[in-house]
């Protein structure tokens, strides 16, 4: 059941599963919490609301609620500490310091993310969880303008990639591929204005399979804002191009925000007919998405 949330979720956005996911938790794994379960069926069911909840969060933010997703984030600490995964606490830290880091509010993202990274170094949790962690504490530091300590922590990430893990990753846990470092390290140069992020850009384009529809349209947007800030006009706008095209049907107000960024960062050039005709299709794109997601937000659409 987690699975096909989560592949749908890849695949469409968390628009269209919000209502379902939010379902499930309320009737169906609530009653088993409160039940009191032991032993091996209470990590499980714990592990499960976990699960469920960070989903919640981020599907959530995807409908462009972000104080319902903090909300669900939050929800779903207690629940951490409820299965004994040393690995799942420290994830949710990175979770919530994401969130807040997308919001505005860099510094308390960067605390969320120290007191993470602080908690998975003290258990030895999976690298892949530190490597996050490290990687949130970069984008952090590149959007409050510091540009040393960013760096270093992308190398950090890097760094816990690539070690060993001692045991595999708790089953309740999204991992924290290449891919993804690879786009959290764009997002992170991006913010430093820095030309390194057309190439961590195109590395997670390359990297991401077709399967994580939406993961792929961020990472798409996130190589042609690079393209454009670096004065690529024709680069950035073939692959805007691309990128509506290929993520038509993705419901996800990370996506729409993506688009309105390069948008604005191509009104500019409006007097070259390449960019005009993209603005025009951003234009329709943006009008749609924001449509979308305000049924969404309202409860008029099912999921």
């Amino acid at each position: 059941m987690i699975d096909a949330f989560r592949q749908a979720d890849r695949r469409l956005g968390g628009r269209h599963l919000y209502q379902a996911v939010v379902g499930h938790l309320t009737y169906s794994l609530a009653p088993r919490l409160i039940s009191d379960p032991t032993g091996a069926q209470a990590t499980i069911t714990f592990g499960t609301a976990y699960t469920l909840s960070e989903m919640a969060g981020f599907m959530a933010a995807d409908c462009g609620d972000d104080t319902a997703a903090l909300a669900h984030f939050r929800s779903a600490v207690p629940l951490a500490r409820a299965t004994g995964e040393p690995d799942l606490e420290p994830q949710i830290h990175a979770s919530i310091a994401l969130l807040l880091i997308q919001t505005g509010e860099a510094r308390a993202g960067l605390q969320e993310a120290e007191a993470g990274y602080t908690l998975a170094r003290a258990r030895g949790t999976h690298p892949q969880i530190q490597a996050r962690l490290a990687a949130m504490r970069a984008r952090a530091h590149a959007v409050i303008g510091e540009h040393y300590a960013a760096e270093t922590w992308l190398e950090q990430a890097q760094s816990a990639l690539a070690l060993p893990a001692r045991a595999a990753l708790a089953p309740w846990v999204s991992g924290f591929d290449p891919a993804a470092l690879a786009s959290e390290s764009a997002q992170t140069y991006l913010d430093l204005d820095h030309r390194s992020a057309i190439r961590h850009a195109s590395a997670a384009v390359n990297l991401r399979t077709s399967d994580r529809a939406r993961s792929l349209a961020l990472s798409r947007a996130l190589l042609a804002e690079a393209y454009l800030r670096q004065g690529e006009l024709n680069a950035a706008c073939e692959l805007g191009g691309q990128l509506l095209a290929e993520s038509h049907g993705v419901g996800s107000a990370r996506l729409v925000t993506a688009l309105a960024s390069l948008r604005g960062k191509l009104a500019a050039q409006r007097t070259y007919p390449q960019a005009a005709s993209l603005l025009e299709d951003l234009d329709h794109a943006l009008r749609r998405g924001q449509g979308l997601l305000h049924r969404t937000a309202l409860g008029q659409e099912s999921p």
